[in-house]
C-alpha cells in the first residue's frame, strides 16, 4: 500500500470516527432534547427532528458509500466533509435554536409553575375562607332558623291581631251605618227645620214691610195733624192777637161794650170750639201715637224672638 493510500485510509478512518462520534453525540442531544422540550415543542420541533435525522442517514450512506469506494479521490473526500460540516453547522443551528425553545419554554414553565404556585396560595385562601363562609353559613342558618320561628310566632300574632281588627273593622262600620241613618234623619229634621225657618223669615218681612208701610202712613197722618195742629196754633194766636186787640177796642170804645160783650162771647164760643177742637186733635195724636209705639214694640218683640229663635238653634 503506498503513502497516499494509507493517508487515504487514515482520513476515511478519522472521518469514520469523527461522523460516529458527532453521530451519537447528535441523538444523544437530540434524545435530551427530546426529552426536556417534547411536551412543549410542538409540531415544528418534530418536523425539525426528522429533518435532523434524514440529514443524518443521508451522511451515513453517503459514508458508507465512501468506505465501499475507498479508491475515490480527494477531492471526494474534501466534498463530503464539507457536506459533514455543513451538516454539523445546520446541525449546532438547529440545537441552538432548540435551546433557545427550551429556554423559551423553560420560562414559560417557570412562570406558569409560579402562576401554578399563586392560584394554589389562592385555592388555599379560598377554601379557607369557603370553610369560614361555611361555618357562617351555619351560624346564619341557626339565626335563620331562630327567625323563623320567632317570625312564625309574630305571624300568629299578627293573624290573631287581624282577626281582632277585622272584628272591630265590622263593628266600626256598623257603627258608621247606623251612625250614617241618624245623621241622615238629623239631616232631614234640621232641613224642614230650616224651610219652617225660612217661612217664618219670608213671613217676619211681610210683617215688616206691611208694618213699614202701616208706619210710613201713620208717619203721614201724624204729619199732617202736626201741621193742622201747628196752623190751629197759629189761628189760636192769631185770635188772641184779635181779642187783645178787641180788648183794647172795648177799653178805648166803653160804648160799644153791648156789642163787643156778644163779639167776645162769640168769640168765647169760637175759641171754646177751637179748644176743643185742638183737645180732639191731641187725643187723636195720642191715640196714634200710642198705636204706632205699640206697633213699634210688637215689631221689635218679634225681631227679638227670632234673633233668640236663631241663636238657640
Amino acid at each position: 500500500m503506498s503513502a497516499g493510500e494509507s493517508r487515504a485510509t487514515l482520513r476515511k478512518q478519522a472521518l469514520h470516527r469523527s461522523t460516529t462520534s458527532k453521530y451519537r453525540d447528535s441523538k444523544h442531544s437530540m434524545r435530551e432534547s427530546q426529552k426536556t422540550s417534547a411536551a412543549s415543542s410542538g409540531k415544528s420541533s418534530a418536523d425539525e427532528i426528522a429533518r435532523l435525522q434524514e440529514v443524518i442517514v443521508h451522511l451515513q450512506k453517503e459514508r458508507e458509500h465512501s468506505q465501499k469506494s475507498e479508491g475515490s479521490n480527494f477531492d471526494k473526500e474534501e466534498d463530503l466533509r464539507w457536506k459533514l460540516n455543513r451538516s454539523e453547522k445546520e446541525k449546532l443551528d438547529i440545537i441552538t435554536k432548540y435551546n433557545e425553545e427550551i429556554s423559551r419554554y423553560e420560562s414559560q414553565v417557570a412562570k406558569l409553575r409560579a402562576q401554578l404556585e399563586k392560584g394554589e396560595a389562592i385555592r388555599q385562601n379560598v377554601e379557607y375562607e369557603i370553610a369560614l363562609v361555611r361555618k357562617d353559613a351555619g351560624l346564619e342558618k341557626c339565626t335563620a332558623e331562630e327567625r323563623m320561628a320567632n317570625l312564625y310566632q309574630v305571624k300568629e300574632q299578627l293573624k290573631a291581631q287581624n282577626e281582632e281588627m277585622q272584628q272591630r273593622i265590622a263593628d266600626l262600620q256598623n257603627a258608621l251605618h247606623i251612625s250614617q241613618k241618624a245623621r241622615e234623619e238629623d239631616q232631614r229634621v234640621l232641613q224642614s227645620e230650616l224651610e219652617e225657618r225660612d217661612r217664618i223669615i219670608q213671613t217676619y218681612n211681610t210683617d215688616t214691610e206691611l208694618l213699614s208701610a202701616e208706619r210710613d202712613r201713620l208717619e203721614e197722618v201724624l204729619q199732617g195733624q202736626e201741621e193742622t195742629l201747628m196752623n190751629l196754633h197759629k189761628k189760636l194766636m192769631e185770635l188772641e192777637m184779635e181779642q187783645n186787640k178787641d180788648a183794647d177796642a172795648l177799653r178805648r170804645q166803653a160804648s160799644e161794650l153791648e156789642y163787643s160783650a156778644e163779639r167776645e162771647e162769640r168769640l168765647k164760643k169760637e175759641l171754646e170750639t177751637a179748644l176743643q177742637r185742638v183737645k180732639n186733635l191731641d187725643e187723636n195724636v195720642e191715640s196714634e201715637r200710642a198705636a204706632h209705639l205699640e206697633s213699634k214694640f210688637n215689631s221689635e218683640i218679634i225681631q227679638v224672638n227670632f234673633v233668640f229663635s236663631t241663636m238657640f238653634n
